[in-house]
C-alpha cells in the first residue's frame, strides 16, 4: 500500500491496525495506550463523532483524534495538530461549533 504525503507534510501511519493520519497522530495514540496500561487514564477511544445539527438539518460533523476518559469518567477531546493545520479555516469553524453545540473545547496535542 503506497501512502501519499499529504499537502501538510503529514505521513499516514498504521499503529496497533489502525491508520492514523500522521506519526504524531500515531505516536499520541501508543502514549494513550500507555497511559491507560499505567492506569493514569480509564480509556480512550479513536476518531469521535459530533455531528452538528440545527432545526433538524444535518449541517457538517466533526470528527475528533481522541476521547480520552479520565479515571473520573470525566472526559476531553483532543486533536492533534501542527502549526499549520491549526489555522485551517474548517477547523477553526469546527472548534467554534463545538463550544457552541457541546460545550466542549477541544484540546490541541
Amino acid at each position: 500500500m503506497i501512502h501519499r504525503i499529504s499537502k501538510f507534510g503529514a505521513i499516514p501511519t498504521i499503529y496497533n491496525g489502525r491508520r492514523y493520519a500522521s506519526k504524531k497522530e500515531a505516536t499520541r495514540a501508543f502514549e494513550l495506550d500507555l497511559l491507560k496500561k499505567g492506569n493514569v487514564i480509564k480509556d480512550w477511544i479513536p476518531q469521535p463523532r459530533f455531528p452538528f445539527v440545527h432545526n433538524g438539518v444535518k449541517i457538517c460533523e466533526y470528527v475528533g483524534d481522541f476521547k480520552v476518559i479520565e479515571k473520573d469518567g470525566s472526559w476531553k477531546i483532543e486533536d492533534v495538530k501542527s502549526s499549520a493545520t491549526k489555522k485551517i479555516a474548517t477547523y477553526v469553524i469546527k472548534k467554534k461549533l463545538m463550544l457552541a453545540f457541546y460545550n466542549i473545547k477541544i484540546v490541541e496535542i
